[in-house]
């Protein structure tokens, strides 16, 4: 869970996620991915970091989507072979209002 004040210019940092591989070498790197394309942000697929696309507005958002909290799915994937092992965190950005 992370909670982000509007008004942040685009590529602010929202949070990270972050997973921990036991492995060593490339069995161990871990990768990040959402599970659906996220229009509203960007995940550093290997620092887990999270930023915002664009400035948020929440009154706006709250208008528009009648709710001023972003939910989505996080994939952490290690590079083990033959298979890669997977987990998933399901991430929630809670808008803060700082002109209201």
């Amino acid at each position: 869970t992370f909670y982000f004040e509007e008004e942040q210019r685009a590529g602010s940092f929202v949070g990270k996620v972050s997973a921990v591989d036991k492995d060593f070498g490339p069995n161990g790197e871990v990768r990040y991915s959402f599970e659906m394309v996220q229009p509203d942000f960007e995940l550093h697929t290997i620092s887990g970091e999270i930023t915002n696309t664009y400035q948020f507005d929440r009154e706006s958002l709250m208008r528009r989507r009648g709710t001023a909290v972003f939910s989505f799915t996080v994939i952490a994937t290690d590079q083990g072979l033959p298979q890669p092992l997977k987990d998933q965190a399901t991430v929630h950005v809670y808008m803060k209002d700082i002109n209201d």
